[in-house]
């Protein structure tokens, strides 16, 4: 941008150098005072759109550099996630297999232990009237 302003602005003071209108009267120094007034607020209006379009710019890309980032965390928390249930669901088959063999074994005690005991008094009873 700046190297266009520089023709620009050599070319107003050109145009306003009191030789090329001193036999004109003082209206067009007005005029020509009010466009270069205006060319140079125009100037450096367009400087300020610049400079703005570049803060949007940069603001954009950092968006998108939080966006990405969220995105890769979101990943990562998927992958804890799925690791996770795996783990829940291996605690739980566990589980049921602990519950199964529980069952077995309680039920093995409440049954087996009497049986065993009256098997035992049976040999017992059996040995002892073999040996009268």
């Amino acid at each position: 941008m700046r190297h266009e302003t520089a023709p620009m602005l050599r070319l107003i003071s050109l145009l306003l150098s009191p030789p090329l209108y001193s036999q004109e009267p003082p209206s067009i120094y007005d005029n020509l005072d009010k466009l270069e007034s205006l060319l140079l607020d125009t100037l450096s209006n367009s400087e300020t759109q610049s400079r703005q379009l570049e803060d949007l710019n940069r603001t954009l890309a950092e968006n998108e550099q939080i966006l990405q980032e969220r995105e890769q965390l979101l990943t990562d928390l998927r992958t804890q996630l799925t690791g996770m249930s795996e783990t829940f669901q291996k605690q739980s088959d566990l589980s049921a297999k602990y519950e199964r063999s529980s069952k077995f074994w309680k039920t093995f005690t409440l049954i087996g232990i009497p049986v065993t005991a009256v098997i035992s008094a049976g040999v017992t009873a059996a040995v002892m009237l073999a040996a009268r």
